[in-house]
């Protein structure tokens, strides 16, 4: 019978049957760093998601495979497993159904709510100034030639158009937590197994949702290939996955090669500099490599998690410092924070288009909408009550221990 060893007592997960629900299974300890790394990537998605916008030239994603969409899926699969995870093995199958069927809704609700409040912006905007641009940027054109089934197919997923497409694959990633969860009472083994399977699957025949009523497009993030990260990340936040030792010599090294050498093949800069660079590019990152997480983009994530995993002691006392706090409050409050970045970055392309693509407009609006989306973190800290951060015995004063991770997935 495989066992696993959790809080102050051993529990049996291969066992048919087993329920779920242990007195000895008690919440984790909130682990800051997510906060952090969650912080740090709603920064930077602000930035790559406004239009024409200079400083996207610079964001780490130019500089490799992969971008700040794997770190957040993975991050928030960790938070999902110490949260929604925590719940099924603490509280009961039916506990853990209800709480992510709570959180599906309160997504699905935000799905709703981004189409009237940023579509209609952007439709109203191009209606006032006699054009098409927002409507055309954002995939809005059909919603505005045909209203009703455009409403319609919006709603039932049918319809997701680029920028509106983060929150349909979270309620496909959360949905899927349900059976896996189901899964994980005969192995918790078999939840990585098939989910690594079908990612493979995606690879080489990929089954995807339509993005579009009219014209063959699938969905930009197909989940059935990105949910493997997030199980990646579920899998570690409820513990069916141990820690690798940081810092491995081999594996270190490997991780930093591989890296290095990604930086030549994507940066904008340096394509110029070396012969055939597009060429090698095509072979390993085929059309679509983002839709269906492609192996680089894979590889790419996971080298960077080890390299950062192995650097970043999470005892550093850095960690703790109180200039952090902006960070800590947006990362800790991601979902807000998120829905907050999608409006400041539709406004930042806006001011672009209106005010011209030069330095000094992407300077003001990148600075301007970076520390609103800190003041929205602070605003939505405050309305949680968290109140004053800890003293600084804590190992991250900046947060509540008590409080489990809020996700956006």
């Amino acid at each position: 019978m495989l066992r696993r060893t959790v809080a102050t007592g051993t529990i049996p997960l291969a066992t048919p049957g087993f329920p779920l629900h242990s007195p000895v299974v008690q919440k984790p300890a909130r682990d800051h760093r997510l906060d952090l790394a969650r912080g740090v990537m709603l920064l930077i998605i602000f930035v790559a998601h406004v239009p024409n916008n200079l400083w996207a030239d610079w964001i780490p994603a130019r500089f490799g495979f992969s971008s700040g969409a794997e770190i957040f899926v993975f991050v928030s699969g960790v938070a999902s497993g110490l949260a929604f995870g925590g719940t099924f093995l603490r509280k009961g199958f039916p506990a853990g159904v209800r709480r992510i069927g709570k959180r599906i809704l309160q997504l699905y609700g935000a799905h709703l709510g981004a189409l009237v409040l940023l579509g209609g912006l952007a439709l109203a905007l191009d209606h006032a100034t006699g054009g098409q641009i927002l409507a055309i940027r954002y995939g809005l054109d059909y919603l505005r030639d045909n209203p009703v089934s455009g409403l319609v197919a919006y709603a039932t997923l049918h319809y997701v158009p680029p920028f509106f497409d983060i929150l349909p694959m979270y309620v496909i990633l959360l949905a899927l937590v349900v059976p896996a969860m189901a899964l994980a009472r005969i192995a918790p083994w078999a939840v990585l197994a098939l989910s690594a399977l079908v990612w493979l699957v995606m690879q080489v025949s990929p089954l995807h949702f339509s993005a579009h009523p009219l014209i063959e497009a699938p969905w930009y993030f197909n989940p059935f290939a990105w949910q493997f990260l997030f199980f990646l990340g579920f899998a570690f936040g409820v513990r069916w996955l141990k820690a690798p030792p940081r810092g491995l010599p081999w594996l270190f090294w490997t991780s930093v090669a591989y890296l290095a050498a990604a930086v030549p093949l994507t940066f904008w800069g340096l394509h110029g500099m070396f012969p055939y660079v597009d060429e090698i590019h095509a072979a390993i990152y085929p059309d679509g490599a983002i839709t269906v997480l492609a192996p680089a983009r894979l590889l790419h994530f996971l080298a960077l998690a080890y390299v950062s995993y192995s650097l970043v002691d999470p005892a550093a006392a850095w960690l703790a410092s109180p200039r952090l706090a902006p960070l800590y409050r947006v990362g800790r409050n991601s979902f807000g924070c998120f829905l907050a970045g999608l409006a400041l970055s539709m406004l930042g392309g806006i001011a672009i288009d209106w005010f011209g693509m030069t330095w000094a407009v992407a300077h003001v609006v990148n600075i301007a909408g970076l520390a609103l989306l800190l003041a929205a973190g602070w605003a939505l800290d405050r309305r949680g009550g968290k109140g004053a951060p800890k003293p600084r015995s804590e190992p991250l004063p900046v947060s509540d221990h008590r409080r489990e991770p809020a996700t956006v997935g």
